[in-house]
């Protein structure tokens, strides 16, 4: 794989958010943070180990340069900064469309601010029935949908919208206030691919939606048909076979118990690693269907592991859903930077975990 166009394009249009992680990386490296200096050769690692593969040589020698040295080398990081920018930026790219559904005015600093991108077109619906409207007509990439609607619950729509033909596999991320704590699970079951609670956060809705978008090739000629196939979206029910095979990667014996517990409930095969090493030593069978992965391992932590798994062959399409307790902005950016397809905060539902990896696996 060397890079036919669209696989480099779809690299491409990955690379600014492993952009703003470098940059952030360095600056907290410069001020002297040995976090930030390990978080600057995180990034180089899977930069070094993919820029050539996709044809971009240049990130990857200059990430080598960094990687081969002992002392932190900032010179060679602040290069590796530009040569990523500029590739980032060269050539015509790909354009993607998001619609955004909900109040205009309240989700406008996301539209001039964390959403906003040169490659990037964004289409608003203030209601249900103009957003039935817009996808009837034109082609998006990704939807953001508010759950309350002056015309429906924004649940009804996203329910609709995993039947419809044309929108079955569309990304759908969820917006919603706090409407209980079975909200979220209710939407993951209904197909959302990400919830995210009012307040917004710019910066994580944005990480998200670039992370989304690097990995889906841009919707063609708008072409699509409005009307309701009765077997044509996947259900919770449908679409996932007994041979999906998820790995659960977390130190804690107790989550291992119980996410193990309610996968094999609903008839996936488990494999299950309480480290780093462990965890490595899986991948000598293969790549699963999905992989569960604690942030937080002894040894090897999930960064670290995230990206050596990103880097062997056969792993570029498998879900990696990120467990973690932190929260931070700077985590969950880096996590998706390195290629993490999804993340959940604890403690969380194992309910909602299930949900989530149904959703990542119907096909």
């Amino acid at each position: 794989m060397t890079g036919s166009p669209p696989l480099r394009e779809i690299y491409r249009a990955r690379l600014p958010v492993h952009l703003k992680a470098l940059r952030a990386a360095i600056a907290s490296a410069a001020g002297g943070s040995p976090d930030g200096v390990e978080a600057v050769r995180r990034l180089a690692h899977d930069l070094k180990g993919t820029g050539a593969a996709f044809g971009f040589p240049d990130i990857t020698e200059a990430a080598g340069d960094i990687r081969q040295s002992g002392a932190f080398d900032l010179p060679a990081a602040e290069r590796l900064l530009d040569i990523v920018l500029r590739c980032s930026v060269t050539g015509p790219g790909l354009s993607h469309t998001v619609l955004i559904v909900g109040s205009a005015s309240e989700f406008a600093p996301l539209i001039t601010g964390s959403l906003a991108a040169p490659s990037r077109r964004i289409l608003t619906a203030d209601s249900s029935r103009q957003a039935m409207e817009i996808l009837g007509e034109q082609s998006v990439d990704l939807v953001l949908l508010d759950l309350v609607l002056p015309d429906e619950d924004g649940r009804r729509l996203l329910s609709r919208l995993r039947r419809m033909n044309h929108t079955s596999h569309l990304p759908l991320l969820v917006v919603s206030p706090p409407l209980g704590p079975g909200t979220e699970t209710e939407c993951y079951a209904l197909g959302a691919d990400g919830f995210f609670e009012k307040p917004l956060d710019g910066p994580m809705i944005g990480a998200v939606v670039t992370a989304r978008l690097a990995r889906t090739v841009p919707a063609a000629i708008p072409s699509p048909t409005t009307a309701m196939a009765p077997d044509a979206g996947p259900t919770a029910e449908q679409g996932i076979g007994r041979d999906e095979e998820v790995w659960i990667i977390e130190d804690d014996e107790l989550t291992v118990q119980v996410l193990r517990h309610r996968l094999e409930r609903e008839g996936f095969r488990l494999r299950c690693a309480l480290d780093g090493i462990g965890a490595l030593q899986l991948t000598a069978d293969g790549p699963p269907s999905l992989v569960i992965l604690d942030v937080k391992l002894p040894g090897l932590d999930g960064f670290s592991l995230l990206a050596r798994f990103r880097a062997l062959p056969g792993w570029e399409k498998v879900p990696i859903v990120m467990l973690t307790a932190l929260g931070a902005e700077a985590d969950l950016v880096k996590a998706f930077s390195l290629g993490a397809t999804d993340y959940v905060l604890k403690p969380f539902s194992p309910g909602e975990v299930t949900a989530r990896v149904r959703r990542l696996l119907a096909p």
